[in-house]
């Protein structure tokens, strides 16, 4: 085998060792990083229906669809909270519909109701947090925002 094949060789192996050093690494959750991005699409929406761009209403609605999947979006274990989630999808999904069909009251309602739910959601959170439990083993709803993804009781301190 020729020194330049050896080479070719062992830099493929170093950076397929790389890779799947990067894949198994769990990244850490990170609650404000989605919300960062969810207000970067819901922006570029209201802008998109400003400017009647229905392919622009409909990708920011794809990129809200696929970022409410992911796993840090669900920082607290409660149905209440699962219903709100399950309104804003649901809101972006009309929207996104009314988008395609190129329908401007449609895809405005939806965004309408996609901001109701998300003000709503983030008022049940605060409420949370400001709640102070005088027995946390009483059964207290339980907030998940521990990096290991462990759940922390609602009445200790909860990173902000």
């Amino acid at each position: 085998m020729s020194p330049r094949s050896v080479l070719m060789v062992s830099a493929v192996l170093v950076l397929g060792a790389l890779a799947l050093q990067q894949s198994y690494s769990a990244p850490e959750p990170d609650p404000k990083g989605i919300m960062q991005k969810k207000l970067g699409y819901t922006q570029a929406v209201l802008r998109a229906i400003v400017h009647e761009d229905f392919d622009q209403i409909w990708g920011n609605a794809a990129s809200l669809t696929a970022l409410s999947g992911q796993a840090d979006w669900q920082v607290v274990k409660h149905p209440q909270y699962l219903a709100f989630s399950t309104a804003f999808r649901d809101a972006v999904q009309q929207m996104a519909d009314a988008a395609k069909r190129k329908n401007l009251e449609g895809a405005t309602l939806g965004y309408m109701q996609m901001t109701l739910a998300c003000v709503h959601c983030h008022r049940y959170v605060r409420s949370l947090r400001e709640a102070r439990l005088d027995d946390p083993a009483s059964g207290a709803l339980a907030l998940s925002w521990e990096p290991d993804g462990a759940v922390a009781p609602l009445a200790a301190e909860v990173r902000r």
